[in-house]
């Protein structure tokens, strides 16, 4: 990943930030091997970073529509690299769900976090383009992040409700070794 969440130690995992993308095909020769050698129709997509390039996600898709390959996709994406275009083509693909670290519903909790790409407008924005894009979504929230107290808690358990995203996880925050908020 080449974010720096302070909650995540996936960079001390993997040697330090960074990313780097199969070629499209292969994703897609993958697929088809799933849906040819096991009749999967399923898809989790368990990369974190997979909705992270546009040209990337779109080529997936577009060879996914191509194929016609009729699937329910679950995948993870960031408030902060989707759009409403792509959104659409992923739809159109079959990306079924769409799970977003939202983590707070605190503006200082978020910020604490490394998440400085987006405030709690951006979110509200981007879940509504998601479910009008008919992709629905998962809501990943934390409590016990660093600014957190009662209150701030709180307003991230009334953002989730007032999301009303079709799946919320509610964590308790993890110290990880390696990650910032470990030290």
């Amino acid at each position: 990943c080449p974010f720096n969440c302070s909650f995540c130690a996936l960079g001390t995992l993997f040697g330090g930030p960074g990313i780097r993308f199969r070629s499209p095909t292969r994703v897609i020769d993958d697929i088809g091997a799933l849906i040819k050698d096991h009749s999967v129709r399923n898809i989790k997509v368990l990369d974190e970073c997979f909705v992270l390039k546009e040209s990337h996600v779109t080529a997936i898709c577009d060879l996914i529509i191509e194929r016609g390959y009729d699937l329910n996709i679950w995948a993870y994406a960031r408030v902060d690299t989707v759009n409403d275009t792509m959104l659409k083509k992923m739809a159109r693909a079959g990306f079924k769900w769409l799970c977003y670290g939202i983590e707070s519903g605190n503006e200082k909790s978020l910020s604490s976090v490394s998440k400085r790409g987006f405030n709690k407008d951006d979110i509200r924005r981007v879940i509504k383009m998601t479910k009008e894009a008919g992709i629905n979504v998962l809501g990943n929230f934390m409590f016990g992040l660093p600014e957190d107290d009662f209150k701030a808690m709180r307003e991230a358990l009334d953002f989730a409700i007032e999301l009303n995203c079709e799946y919320t996880n509610f964590y308790a925050t993890m110290a990880y070794p390696g990650s910032l908020l470990y030290e």
